[in-house]
C-alpha cells in the first residue's frame, strides 16, 4: 500500500481517434499510490466514487448512442502532485466495456469493447491536454482532458 494523497479525486477524458466516442475515468477519494483499484462494475450502484470508468459511443457527435460500462479491470496511480506544475502518473489495466440494460445486465447483442492498458501522464496546469476545437477525423490528434467531476458520464463538446 502507498500513501494517502490528499487528492480529492480526479476526471479525465479521452477521445477515440477517428471517432467522436470518449472513454471516460472518474477516481475518487482515497487515492492511495501503488495500489490497484478496480473499477466499479455494478451500474447500480453509481454513487460509490471510488474509481468509474465508462465508455460513450457518439454517432452524431452531439447525443450518447450507447453508455458502456466496464465489466472488468482497474487503475493503479503510481504518484500524484496537486500543485501547479504537478504530476499525476497512473496506469489503466485491460478492461472490457459492455454495453447494459436498465438493470444492470450485459445487454444480449449489445456493444463491446476492450482496452488493452493505458499509461497516463497529466500535468496540472499543462495546455497540453486541451482537447482540439474539431475532432481529429484522422489527423492524428487525439485529445485528453481533465474536466470537473460533475461532467463524468456527459459527453464533452468538442467546441470550445
Amino acid at each position: 500500500m502507498g500513501s494517502n494523497t490528499g487528492i480529492e479525486e480526479f476526471v479525465f477524458i479521452t477521445g477515440i481517434r477517428d471517432t467522436m466516442d470518449q472513454l471516460q475515468f472518474h477516481v475518487a477519494t482515497p487515492i492511495i499510490v501503488n495500489q490497484a483499484v478496480p473499477w466499479q462494475t455494478d451500474i447500480t450502484v453509481m454513487t460509490s466514487y471510488a474509481a468509474r470508468s465508462v465508455y460513450l459511443q457518439s454517432q452524431n457527435g452531439a447525443d450518447v448512442d450507447r453508455l458502456l460500462f466496464p465489466t472488468s479491470g482497474g487503475i493503479t496511480v503510481t504518484e500524484t502532485v496537486p500543485a501547479m506544475g504537478g504530476k499525476t502518473t497512473a496506469a489503466i489495466s485491460a478492461t472490457s466495456y459492455a454495453e447494459l440494460d436498465a438493470d444492470g445486465a450485459v445487454l444480449a447483442g449489445g456493444c463491446v469493447t476492450d482496452l488493452n492498458s493505458l499509461q497516463l501522464f497529466l500535468q496540472q496546469g499543462s495546455a497540453t491536454f486541451q482537447k482540439p476545437n474539431t475532432p481529429d477525423n484522422g489527423s492524428d490528434r487525439p485529445w485528453v482532458k481533465m474536466v470537473p467531476a460533475d461532467q463524468f458520464g456527459k459527453l464533452v463538446p468538442l467546441t470550445n
